[in-house]
């Protein structure tokens, strides 16, 4: 058996090479990967005027996110290799970060290596888009759970960087999640305080937002995919910086599957607080929690696949984890997402039977980890003992009732019996 120390520096030699390997992949990978961060370029220099880019349709992302998007013109080089220069000093934080958690819970190593091989499995993606900024406040959030308040704290810089890290906020226990939330209200004040100085329009990205119809590569814009392979007449459209299915029912497909989002999140808060998912761990919760965020919304871009790998890391540091199946599948999922991202983004639009196929098949894997994730974090004794509640208040509702009526009117006969003075019938007559 390996020393910690040696552990440690094999993940770190483990994360060079597969990091070497996402730079080579990025610089082989064409022109098309680069185009999001050329648009990274154009808004670092709206950011140094003080201004979000409003105006702007791609724009789509809270006020936190250009902070990175700003750093990057401020390093001695070009913008794009600047770019990729944080992203992978993100990532390392990343890996420190849950390292150090695992040092200081003695837990398992198979979370640090998912991570460690992340731009294997991820590849190129994971260093050229504005994902692995956000995940870095979600994953201090989780390592920061026995400090409920902090904890709530980096979960609120997360959500104004993208929504989903607010999600994390589930994963407190919940006796925390009082603590957790005072945090996290505490810190969007402060935040938006601040960027509202230091930024004109900086709540511009809402207006976008709600305009978005649903994106191609969205778990409910699959049976679209599929009936444009079929032979029918799918129409797609390049709009809000990805493609939308163009057809009329899709703007309707979208609200259903946003009303689906709200849902999900609503039921995982009514399960925390009715206590059935107080014997799950903490880790377990907050990745089932942004998976079931990732399949019901309109817009699924492959990078998201970085948020899942992190907090699937996170929750194998446990030997008692539940997540080996969904971390599988979302590492399987990765795996075949690369094909056609960055490579061949258009092959599931122009109906190609192999891209619609991988398209497929990753959905369904994690469909597959998203049902199986809720089946094992869920207490269903607890979801039972609840729903039971109401009936068993009107059983002793009804049982209380009754003793009092037989308090209150006593027997004759068992009065006499018992030595207990009679009520008189008939005062009246006496």
């Amino acid at each position: 058996m390996h020393s910690p120390l040696f552990s440690t520096v094999v993940a770190i030699l483990v994360w060079l090479l597969t990091r070497a390997f996402a730079v080579l992949a990025l610089a082989g990978s064409g022109g098309s990967i680069f185009v999001d961060m050329q648009l990274y370029e154009v808004w670092a220099g709206i950011a140094s005027s003080g201004a979000a880019p409003e105006g702007d349709e791609t724009w789509q992302y809270p006020p936190v996110m250009l902070l990175p998007v700003w750093l990057g013109q401020l390093l001695p080089w070009n913008y794009q290799p600047s770019f990729v220069f944080l992203a992978l000093l993100a990532d390392l934080l990343v890996l420190i970060f849950i390292l150090a958690m695992r040092r200081s819970s003695n837990a398992a190593w198979l979370g640090v290596w998912v991570w460690a091989t992340a731009g294997l499995w991820i590849g190129p993606l994971l260093l050229a888009r504005l994902d692995v900024f956000t995940t870095l406040p979600a994953i201090a959030s989780l390592a920061l759970l026995s400090r409920p308040s902090l904890s709530g704290a980096f979960a609120a810089i997360g959500t104004l960087m993208k929504v989903w890290p607010g999600a994390l906020l589930i994963a407190l226990p919940r006796r925390q999640l009082p603590w957790g939330i005072a945090g996290f209200a505490a810190s969007v004040v402060v935040l938006w305080a601040i960027t509202a100085v230091v930024l004109d329009d900086a709540w511009s990205f809402l207006t976008n937002q709600q305009s978005r119809g649903l994106n191609g590569e969205s778990l409910a814009a699959t049976p679209f995919i599929v009936a444009n392979y079929l032979g029918f007449d799918i129409q797609f459209e390049h709009r809000f910086g990805s493609n939308e299915v163009a057809m009329a029912n899709a703007d309707a497909s979208a609200g259903v599957v946003a009303a689906l989002g709200i849902g999900l999140i609503v039921l995982l808060v009514l399960l925390r607080l009715i206590g059935a998912l107080e014997r799950a761990l903490p880790a377990d919760v907050g990745l089932i929690a942004v998976l079931s965020l990732v399949l019901v919304s309109r817009v699924f871009s492959p990078q998201y696949l970085i948020w899942l790998g992190a907090l699937a890391a996170v929750a194998l540091l446990s030997r008692d984890t539940r997540m080996r199946v969904p971390a599988t599948l979302i590492v399987i999922s990765g795996l075949l997402t690369q094909p056609l991202y960055p490579w061949f983004p258009g092959a599931i639009y122009s109906g190609e039977p192999w891209a619609v196929l991988l398209h497929v098949l990753r959905m369904l894997l994690l469909l597959i980890a998203l049902i199986y994730g809720f089946r094992v974090i869920v207490d269903w004794s607890a979801v039972k003992s609840f729903l039971r509640q109401p009936l068993a208040f009107r059983k002793k509702h009804r049982h209380d009732s009754q003793n009092r009526y037989a308090r209150n009117h006593v027997d004759p006969t068992q009065a006499a019996v018992l030595g207990q003075p009679q009520s008189p019938q008939h005062p009246d007559r006496e």
